[in-house]
């Protein structure tokens, strides 16, 4: 008897292993990357910062040799600026793209000299992410650590600034201990995908117009502009092009983009000279229509705090 008993109970646990086994391969969980949709929001409940998802994907990251994605010759510009601007260039015989006639600082005599760091156009494969729908707010950095570093203290919906990329990681890691959720700083990858709607040839962030989607120097009147108030992106992001110039992550070196690896790239490098700089992106409402490209860069020391440099976070889990 006893031995029929334990016959039986082998059989019942065999069976239900067996039919477990089964249920778990013909309902396999999904890829987080198919749970959400593009353009997709998520709040933070603690700060209600805004987070929009970004599809993975391949892109093209870059700039072209030979200016943007579209360009002008200089004989068209000239119902945009002066006569002896137009004039210079003709002598150059210089092509531009399209809105950087209006500038902060002198055009480049050569702009593929200008925009040598921003090559060479490489594919570049990113996981799906989520990134800040906005640049991180001045009510938000005072709700996690308390103060304002901010020089243009306008109002709780305009972006901090006056930030080092130190001080960006302070209010992080405060975060991130305030929370179940970790945040962090968008790669260049991840920035420049975003910025351009997952990838697309948008020489501003939704726009091949900057004053649609970019606060800078043509129409900011030299100051920062509550976060929102500009077109968003394909994707429903805000102020990718202008306002403040934003951290990265990765280091910043001009040959970068010679070492970006295929999948989820962030440059670092074990040179002194590079150690302490970081990548900046996106303009801002001091610089020129040429520097509110998706595809422009520029940097600064870790350390440094600049009344035009600010951050947005992406969320790593």
């Amino acid at each position: 008897m006893r031995q029929l008993l334990f016959c039986m109970t082998i059989m019942f646990f065999i069976t239900l292993s067996s039919y477990t086994a089964v249920s778990r391969s013909s309902t396999p969980e999904k890829d987080d990357s198919e749970q959400h949709q593009a353009g997709e929001v998520w709040i933070e409940p603690w700060t209600g910062m805004e987070f929009v998802w970004v599809p993975g994907g391949c892109f093209q990251m870059g700039t072209p040799k030979g200016g943007s994605f579209n360009t002008v010759r200089v004989q068209e510009a000239e119902a945009l600026d002066g006569n002896f601007f137009v004039s210079i260039l003709k002598i150059a015989s210089i092509f531009f793209p399209v809105g950087c006639s209006s500038m902060r600082t002198s055009i480049p005599a050569d702009f593929d000299q200008y925009t040598m760091d921003e090559r060479p156009v490489h594919k570049v494969c990113l996981n799906g992410f989520w990134i800040g729908k906005h640049e991180v707010t001045q009510e938000q950095w005072i709700k996690v650590l308390g103060n304002n570093p901010s020089y243009f203290k306008i109002g709780n919906d305009y972006p901090v600034e006056q930030v080092s990329w130190d001080d960006a990681f302070q209010f992080i890691n405060s975060l991130n201990n305030k929370t179940d959720v970790a945040f962090s700083l968008p790669t260049e990858a991840q920035w420049e995908y975003a910025a351009r709607s997952g990838g697309k040839k948008e020489i501003y962030s939704g726009s091949d117009n900057a004053s649609d989607v970019a606060w800078y120097f043509e129409n900011s009147e030299n100051k920062t502009h509550k976060v929102g108030t500009k077109l968003a992106n394909g994707l429903g992001i805000h102020d990718m092009s202008g306002n403040l110039r934003e951290w990265c992550k990765d280091m910043y070196a001009k040959d970068a983009y010679s070492n970006h690896s295929l999948n989820n790239p962030m440059y670092v490098t074990e040179d002194k000279k590079r150690k302490f700089s970081r990548a900046i992106r996106g303009g801002s409402y001091y610089l020129n229509s040429c520097d509110v490209r998706c595809t422009s860069r520029t940097w600064s020391w870790r350390d440094h705090n600049e009344v035009d440099v600010g951050f947005r976070l992406i969320r790593e889990n």
